[in-house]
Order: structure tokens, then C-alpha cells, then sequence
């Protein structure tokens, strides 16, 4: 999980972006996992790179995973405030 934060904290270069938990396809409950990859992206971003409230934010920062049989597809979206994808990243997790 950190190397995926890793990944995701390189990928988003901008600046005042509000980042959400990943949520579970269907789901809107911030489950253990969401909580913790949250953490860890956070922990690789920048400082002064995120933003505390939607007001502040240029970007936000989402995403949701799927779980499958042995595995999770994980995606990453970066939007601006007009609801436009800025960057779009996907992984599939297995053993």
C-alpha cells in the first residue's frame, strides 16, 4: 500500500487539492482499507499541497475500488472544480 501512495503522491503535481477516501464501488462508507491508503497518500504529498475544505480546493482527488476474487481494481481520479478529469490512474492488486 505505501509504494501505491508512492505512486499516486508522484503522479498529482498540483497544488490545493482536496483529497477524499477511495469509496467501494456502490458503496459509501470509508471502510478500514479507504482509511488507510488515505493516510498514506497523504503522508506522500507535498506540503501545502492539500487543502482542508471544498472552498479552498482547485482539485479534488478521489476513487474507488472494486474487489474481485483475488484481487482489487483500484482507480484514481483527479478533477477540477468544473467536474473535469485532470488525470486518471488504474491498478489491478493481486498476489
Amino acid at each position: 500500500m505505501d509504494h501505491l501512495a508512492l505512486l499516486i503522491g508522484e503522479a498529482v503535481t498540483q497544488e490545493n487539492v482536496l483529497l477524499r477516501p477511495v469509496l467501494m464501488t456502490g458503496s459509501r462508507e470509508t471502510t478500514p482499507f479507504a482509511t488507510a491508503l488515505y493516510q498514506r497518500i497523504k503522508s506522500q504529498m507535498k506540503s501545502g499541497q492539500l487543502v482542508n475544505n471544498a472552498t479552498d480546493a482547485r482539485y479534488s482527488l478521489s476513487g474507488s475500488y472494486q474487489l474481485l476474487k483475488n484481487q482489487m481494481d483500484l482507480v484514481i481520479t483527479l478533477t477540477d472544480k468544473m467536474g473535469k478529469s485532470i488525470l486518471t490512474r488504474a491498478w489491478r492488486l493481486g498476489p
